[in-house]
């Protein structure tokens, strides 16, 4: 799985929310003496890169520990196969939810398999537990992708949870429908 941008809602720090953009579209040079590991960004196709290094610079309390913790969170959530409610994801959303009882959204758009994938999810909380509101999965092509970013396929949370028994409150359709942590690639 190769996540290509996070679009993660307002919090405590980011009243607007953030972006975050891993991909590249400018030409990466590839140096014959060099193997993959040692490329400045990872080829997904011809015209799309995903960036190996990203940084996060700013004065203290601006922000950095916020967007690495979401980061994981998303991690954690799409690639891990976490539960919102084990531990570990627990702790991430509680520093999201201080002082605010409302819920957190997020879009994540990633490649998987090549088809290319952005799931829109918004989580709430309820009697202290964390649970999915809504979720959608749209599902498209590396070509139709590339060429104007049109998804062909959408999936409801509530079109799964009516055909699959399993699928509990507090676990992403990404994991019902992809079964991403079977397919995670560490490059």
């Amino acid at each position: 799985m190769k996540i290509f941008n996070i679009n993660f809602g307002k919090n405590l720090l980011f009243p607007n929310g953030f972006f975050v953009d891993l991909c590249s579209s400018d030409r990466v040079r590839v140096g014959p003496d060099k193997p993959d590991f040692y490329q400045p960004a990872y080829k997904i196709a011809p015209g799309l890169y995903s960036q190996v290094i990203v940084g996060f610079v700013g004065i203290n309390a601006t922000g950095k520990t916020t967007i690495l913790d979401a980061i994981c969170l998303i991690s954690n959530i799409l690639i891990g196969d976490h539960k919102l409610n084990e531990n570990n994801v627990r702790t991430l959303l509680d520093k999201f939810f201080i002082l605010s009882d409302s819920s957190l959204e997020f879009q994540v758009e990633f490649e998987n398999e090549s088809n290319i994938y952005k799931i829109e999810s918004t989580i709430g909380v309820d009697s202290n537990l964390y649970y999915f509101e809504k979720e959608k999965l749209s599902i498209t092509t590396l070509n139709l992708y590339k060429s104007n970013k049109q998804y062909s396929k959408e999936i409801l949370r509530e079109q799964v949870e009516k055909t699959s028994d399993y699928l509990k409150p507090d676990i992403s359709i990404v994991s019902a429908y992809n079964n991403c942590k079977e397919k995670y690639n560490s490059n």
